[in-house]
C-alpha cells in the first residue's frame, strides 16, 4: 500500500482522518487526569504498634525486635528498618519490585499473629497499612468564630465540617488541631484509696460496668420473642457521681464521697493560629485512589457551600495541592503551544513561503493533539514528565516534517517536477528515511525496560509521550504534509510582503544575506577540516578529552527545585516545656516572619508536653505562604536564608527553616548520612565528629543529628525476684504504674448527642516528685498493697527520643539543608570526610536519603544510555547494511553529550531528566544525518 499515493489522491478523506484525531484528541485531553507526577506503587508496607508511656528502648526490646524477627522470613523483602519512640513502634517493610502487596500483606498478618501474644501487657496489636504517595495531605482549612468558645469550636468542626468534607470523592481522613474539649474528670487522693482498700483499676472497671446497657435474656410474649435489655448507661454527670462503690469492709459508699468529680476542659496539648488569629485546622488527606486536583475542586466547592451556610463562622482554605498542580501543568502546555509557535515562525523564515508554512501550521498541531489520543488509551495522566515528554518532542516533530518538504520543494524547484508528482516522488524518497530515523528515536526508550523500581514508573510516561509524538509526527509527515503540499500549495517559491510590510521583506533579506555569509564561511571551515585531518581531529578529540575533565564539575540533583513560594519553619522547645513556653517562643518567630513583605499568610500548629515528668515532644510547626513568584524580587530560598539569619538569635529554641518543594520532598530533599552500630555511646561520638565537619561545608545548612533529641525519662529498675515473691509480673508493675502516673480513660459518657471521656487521675501535686513515685501503691497478687520502691529501684536517664534501625541494626542520622549549591556536589564533600575518618570495627558510615537514591538512579541511567547508543548503532546498521556509516553517525553524537558539558558547567546543575534528554537529543541529530547519509 503507498501512503504518499493515497494522501495525495484522496485529500478529503485524509482531512476527515485528521478531523477524527483532533476530535478524540480533545476529548482525551478533558478527560485526562491531573498530577503533578505520574501514578506510582511503592512496594512498602508499613506496621504501625502503639504501646503507651513505653520510653523508646523499652518498645525496641518489647515490641520492634520482636516484629523485625517475624517479618524477616517473608518471601520478596528486600529490606526492614524500624524506628521506636516513645510509646510506638514503626516497622517499614519494602518489597523486591513487581511484587504482590496483597499477598504480602497476607503473609505479614500470619507471622504477626504468631507473635501477637508475645507482645507486652498495653500493647496493642500491630496495624499493618500500606505505602501510598497519594495519601497525603492536599489541602489545609482553618475555622474560626468571633462568638464561639474553643471547644464550641473544636466541636463545630467535629459535627458540622468533617463529616461534609469526608463525603468528598478523593478525600480519605480529616485530622483536626487545635481547639479544646470537655471530659468529666475524677480526682481521688492515693491515701484515702489506699484506706479504702481500692486501686484506680477497680474503680475504672466499676464504672465501665457501670456505664453499658447489659442483655437480660428474652420472654416469650404471646406469639413473640422479645428481648430484656438492662439500662445502665449513665446520662450525666450525677449518674457518675451516684455510681455504687464498695470498699474493703463491705460498704456501699457513692464515688462522689470518695473523689472529686467535675466537668472540665482537656488539657490543652495544641494550639493552632492563622495570621495570629487562634482557630481550628483541619488536615484533609487524599485517599489512595483518589484524583489530587478532583479532590481539592470538591472541597473548595464543599468549602464554598460551607461558608455560605453558616456566614457567622469564617472557614478559609489556607493551603492546597490542586492549584500547584494546574499551575504547573498548564504552565508546560503553555511552552509546548509557545515553543510550536516559535518553530513555525522559524520555518517561514527559513521558507518565505507561507503555503508552505502553512503546511507545518497544520502538521504540528495534529501530531500534538493525536499524541493525547494515545495518551488517554495507555492510561497515562497530564503530570509533569509526561507533558516534560511533550515538550521534547516539539522539536522532533518539525524534523520529519522539514524533511518530508524539503524534498518535495527540492523536486517542484530544482529538479522541475509538477505540484502532483513532485509530491509523490518526493514523498516517496525520503519515506524509507523518516521511518528508519523514528526508530532510532523510539529503540532509545527500549533500555529502560531495565530499570525498575519507582524509576521505572516516573520515567514509563515520559518515554510513551514521546514515542507516542514521534508515531503521530512521522504518520503527519507521510500523510497530512503530502496530501496539504499536492492539492493547495501551488506556489513554493518565496512570497514577497505587500508594500505596507517592506520592512519584513527587508528583515528576511538581511537574514539571507547572513545565512549565505555563514555558509559560505562554513564551506571555507569544511573544506579545510577535510584537508586537514589530522588537526581536525587533533581539536575535537581535545575538546572530547576538556568535556571529560569538567564532568565531575557538572553537579547532579535527583529532582530540580521549583519555587513555589512556601516555606516552614519548626520551633523546637527545650525538653519538658510546656505548651505556654513552646507558644511564647513560636510567638517571637511569628513576629519576624510577619516583617517580611512578600508574606501572604502564616499558619501555626503548636504542641506541647502534657505536663508529666515523664515527659514528651514540643514544637512548633509554621507554614508560610508567599505571594507569586512574578510578584516578588526574591527567590524563596533567598527569604528562607533571611529567616535563619533572623531567627538564630532567638534563645531557648532549636529553629529550622527549609522550603518546600512538591518534586523535592517526593524524593527526599535534604542530604543526610547514616552511621550503622550497636552502641548508642559510640553512634554520638562518631556522629558529632562528622557533624562538626559538615558544618564547615560551604552551601551546607541547619545540621542536626538523629541522637539530638533527648529525653529525659523516669526509669523503674524492677527487681523481678522480689516482684515474684509478690505474685507480680514485671507487666502488671508497668501497668499498675502507668495507670497511676498518667491516669486513664474508664469509659464514655454520651448524652445529648456528644461524647466525654471519663477519665480517673490522682490530683497533680500526688505525683510530682520522685519520692511521690517511690510511694506509689502496687495491689500485689494477694490484694494487698505495697509501695512500688519495695520492686523497683527509681532513677532519671538520658535517652534518645527515638531509636532507629535498618535490617536490625542500630543506625543514627545526620542531615543538613543546602543552600546556593547542589545536593550531589556536597554529597561528594561529606563523602571525601567520610573516606578520611577511621571507623571503629562494627560500625560504618554511607551517605544516605537523596544522595543514595540520586547514585542508584544515575548508575541506571548510565546503563540505559549504553544500551541506547548499542541499539541504535545495531538499527542503523542493519537499515544501512553497513557497519560504517551507523558508527561515524554514533561517534558524532557521543561528542555532541560530552561538549554538553561546557553549558552543564556553566548552570553547575544536572540532574535525572537531562540523561533522558540527552537521549531524546540523539534522535534529532540523526534525523537530519540519516537524510544526508542517504
Amino acid at each position: 500500500m503507498d501512503i504518499t499515493k493515497i494522501s495525495i489522491k484522496r485529500p478529503v478523506a485524509i482531512m476527515m482522518v485528521m478531523f477524527i484525531i483532533i476530535i478524540l484528541g480533545a476529548v482525551s485531553i478533558t478527560k485526562m487526569e491531573m498530577e503533578l507526577t505520574p501514578e506510582t506503587e511503592m512496594s512498602m508496607v508499613m506496621i504501625m504498634t502503639t504501646y503507651e508511656d513505653a520510653g523508646p528502648e523499652e518498645v525496641e526490646n518489647l515490641v520492634t525486635e520482636k516484629i523485625e524477627s517475624a517479618v524477616a522470613n517473608v518471601e520478596n523483602v528486600e529490606s526492614i528498618s524500624s524506628t521506636s519512640s516513645e510509646g510506638s513502634s514503626m516497622v517499614s517493610i519494602e518489597f523486591n519490585y513487581g511484587t504482590n502487596l496483597d499477598t504480602a500483606i497476607t503473609d505479614l498478618r500470619d507471622k504477626l499473629s504468631m507473635v501477637e501474644a508475645t507482645l507486652p501487657d498495653g500493647c496493642d496489636s500491630p496495624n499493618i497499612m500500606k505505602m501510598d504517595m497519594n495519601s497525603m495531605p492536599i489541602a489545609t482549612i482553618v475555622v474560626s468564630g468571633e462568638d464561639m468558645t474553643s471547644d464550641e469550636l473544636k466541636s463545630f468542626a467535629e459535627d458540622d465540617i468533617e463529616p461534609h468534607l469526608e463525603r468528598q470523592e478523593g478525600v480519605a481522613s480529616v485530622d483536626i488541631m487545635g481547639g479544646t474539649e470537655q471530659e468529666i474528670l475524677i480526682e481521688i487522693d492515693p491515701e484515702r484509696l489506699e484506706g479504702l482498700g481500692l486501686t484506680m483499676t477497680s474503680i475504672g472497671q466499676i464504672l465501665s460496668a457501670e456505664n453499658s446497657n447489659q442483655s437480660g435474656g428474652s420472654i416469650s410474649y404471646g406469639e413473640k420473642s422479645m428481648t430484656i435489655s438492662t439500662k445502665l448507661q449513665m446520662e450525666s454527670i450525677e449518674d457518675v457521681k451516684n455510681t455504687p462503690i464498695q470498699i474493703a469492709n463491705g460498704t456501699v459508699m457513692r464515688l462522689g464521697d470518695i473523689a472529686t468529680v467535675t466537668e472540665t476542659q482537656k488539657e490543652v496539648t495544641s494550639i493552632s493560629r492563622y495570621n495570629g488569629e487562634s482557630c481550628v485546622t483541619l488536615s484533609v488527606t487524599q485517599s489512595s485512589d483518589g484524583n489530587t486536583v478532583t479532590a481539592v475542586n470538591n472541597i473548595l466547592d464543599e468549602v464554598e457551600k460551607l461558608n455560605a451556610e453558616y456566614p457567622d463562622m469564617t472557614i478559609e482554605v489556607v493551603s492546597e495541592s490542586g492549584s500547584t498542580i494546574e499551575d504547573s501543568v498548564m504552565n508546560v502546555v503553555s511552552n509546548i503551544f509557545t515553543g510550536a509557535i516559535l518553530s513555525i515562525l522559524v520555518m517561514f523564515v527559513f521558507l518565505k513561503n507561507v503555503g508552505l508554512t502553512g503546511v507545518i501550521a497544520v502538521s504540528m498541531p495534529i501530531s500534538i493533539i493525536g499524541t493525547f489520543v494515545f495518551l488517554y488509551f495507555s492510561g497515562t495522566t497530564l503530570n509533569m514528565i509526561s507533558l516534560g515528554g511533550l515538550s521534547v518532542g516539539v522539536g522532533m516533530r518539525v524534523d520529519n516534517s522539514v524533511v518530508m518538504l524539503e524534498n518535495i520543494y527540492r523536486y517542484r524547484t530544482s529538479l522541475g517536477y509538477g505540484k502532483v508528482k513532485g509530491t509523490y516522488r518526493a514523498g516517496r524518497e525520503v519515506r524509507s528515511s523518516l521511518i528508519a530515523s523514528t526508530l532510532t528515536t523510539i529503540v532509545v526508550f527500549i533500555p529502560f525496560v531495565f530499570v525498575s523500581g519507582m524509576m521505572m514508573q516516573m520515567m514509563t510516561d515520559l518515554a510513551l509521550a514521546i514515542v507516542f509524538s514521534l508515531a503521530m509526527s512521522l504518520i503527519s509527515a507521510m500523510t497530512v504534509v503530502p496530501m496539504l503540499a499536492g492539492n493547495y500549495v501551488n506556489n513554493v517559491h518565496r512570497n514577497k510582503a505587500p508594500k505596507k510590510l517592506d520592512f519584513i521583506n527587508k528583515m528576511l533579506n538581511m537574514f539571507d544575506i547572513g545565512m549565505k555569509k555563514l555558509s559560505t564561511l562554513y564551506g571555507r571551515f569544511l573544506k579545510w577540516a577535510v584537508w586537514h585531518k589530522k588537526r581536525t581531529l587533533s581539536c575535537v578529540m581535545l575538546v572530547f578529552i576538556a568535556s571529560l575533565c569538567m564532568l565531575p564539575s557538572v553537579g547532579m540533583e535527583l529532582m530540580p527545585s521549583s519555587d513555589e513560594g512556601t516555606f516552614s519553619v519548626t520551633v523546637k522547645a527545650p525538653k519538658g516545656s510546656n505548651l505556654d513556653t513552646v507558644d511564647a517562643l513560636s510567638l517571637q518567630v511569628e513576629e519576624i516572619l510577619e516583617q517580611i513583605p512578600e508574606m501572604v499568610s502564616i499558619s501555626v500548629t503548636i504542641s506541647g508536653s502534657s505536663g508529666s515528668i515523664m515527659g514528651s515532644s514540643e514544637e512548633s510547626s509554621i507554614s508560610c505562604v508567599l505571594v507569586d513568584k512574578n510578584e516578588r524580587d526574591r527567590s524563596t530560598d533567598e527569604i528562607v536564608e533571611e529567616v535563619r539569619n533572623s531567627v538564630k538569635n532567638i534563645a531557648g529554641a532549636e529553629i529550622s527553616v527549609s522550603s518546600s518543594s512538591s518534586m523535592g520532598s517526593m524524593m527526599g530533599g535534604s542530604v543526610s548520612v547514616e552511621i550503622y552500630g550497636d552502641d548508642m555511646d559510640k553512634l554520638q561520638e562518631i556522629s558529632d565528629q562528622i557533624a562538626s565537619q559538615m558544618e564547615q561545608i560551604e552551601g551546607v545548612r541547619q545540621v542536626s543529628s538523629s541522637l539530638e533529641d533527648q529525653d529525659t525519662e523516669v526509669a523503674l529498675q524492677i527487681d523481678k525476684e522480689r516482684a515474684r515473691q509478690y505474685g507480680l509480673t514485671g507487666s502488671d508493675i508497668a501497668s499498675q504504674a502507668r495507670n497511676t502516673v498518667s491516669g486513664f480513660t474508664a469509659t464514655t459518657l454520651k448524652a445529648n448527642g456528644t461524647e466525654m471521656d471519663i477519665r480517673i487521675v490522682f490530683p497533680d501535686e500526688s505525683m510530682s516528685t520522685l519520692s511521690d513515685i517511690n510511694d506509689l501503691s502496687i495491689m500485689t497478687g494477694d490484694g494487698k498493697v505495697i509501695p512500688l520502691s519495695s520492686v523497683a529501684e527509681i532513677t532519671m536517664e538520658n535517652v534518645p527520643s527515638s531509636i532507629s534501625r535498618d535490617d536490625q541494626s542500630r543506625y543514627v542520622t545526620i542531615s543538613c539543608d543546602v543552600y546556593g549549591r547542589d545536593s550531589g556536589s556536597i554529597g561528594n564533600d561529606i563523602q571525601a570526610i567520610i573516606d578520611q575518618m577511621t571507623i571503629p570495627d562494627g560500625y560504618s558510615v554511607k551517605l544516605g536519603g537523596t544522595n543514595e537514591m540520586m547514585n542508584d538512579t544515575f548508575s541506571s541511567l548510565g546503563l540505559v544510555i549504553v544500551l541506547a547508543i548499542v541499539l541504535v548503532y545495531m538499527v542503523m546498521a542493519a537499515q544501512f547494511e553497513s557497519f560504517v556509516n551507523p558508527f561515524i553517525i554514533n561517534v558524532y553524537h557521543s561528542f555532541g553529550i560530552y561538549r554538553g558539558n561546557f553549558p552543564a558547567v556553566h548552570y553547575r546543575r544536572t540532574s535525572e531528566h537531562d540523561g533522558v534528554d540527552w537521549l531524546s537529543g540523539a534522535s534529532r541529530y540523526r534525523c537530519k544525518q540519516w537524510y544526508c547519509v542517504d
